[in-house]
């Protein structure tokens, strides 16, 4: 019988990518901003709202006037996407969603339920933050 082969020395050693508890902390951080722009996107501040609408009146309503924003905070970016607290990679259109937990069609359908006479539409800037801004039209 021969001797065992001895095992191979290692180069180096590897470093450590992310300890659990980092990955925890990182994790709870990604969760509290998904939910702080929840909040912040379901807080719609009516007063703010029917300011902005006057202003557009006294603008001679002009057509995708924007009448409210809603500043997000943005999350880690990898490439043209955030990093969600699940795991998944989501482009902007996607991460909104993702936070409300249904589609931006459905947030604004009720914004424009509130509303009568005024065709509202979103639109999504992303720079230096995330704005989600409501747009009217007559």
């Amino acid at each position: 019988m021969s001797a065992p082969a001895p095992l191979p020395t290692p180069v180096s050693t590897p470093s450590i990518l992310i300890s659990i508890g980092e990955l925890i902390t990182a994790n709870a951080t990604l969760v509290a901003t998904e939910q702080g722009n929840k909040q912040r996107l379901e807080g719609l501040d009516t007063n703010t709202l029917l300011q902005n609408l006057h202003a557009w009146a006294g603008a001679g309503y002009p057509d995708s006037f924007v009448v409210y924003n809603f500043s997000l905070v943005a999350p880690t970016q990898i490439g043209n996407a955030y990093l969600c607290s699940d795991g998944v990679n989501r482009t902007l259109w996607d991460y909104i969603p993702f936070c409300l937990g249904y589609p931006i069609l459905t947030f604004v359908a009720n914004l424009q339920a509130r509303v009568s006479g005024i065709k509202l539409t979103a639109s999504l800037t992303e720079s230096p933050t995330i704005v989600l801004s409501i747009h009217a039209t007559k």
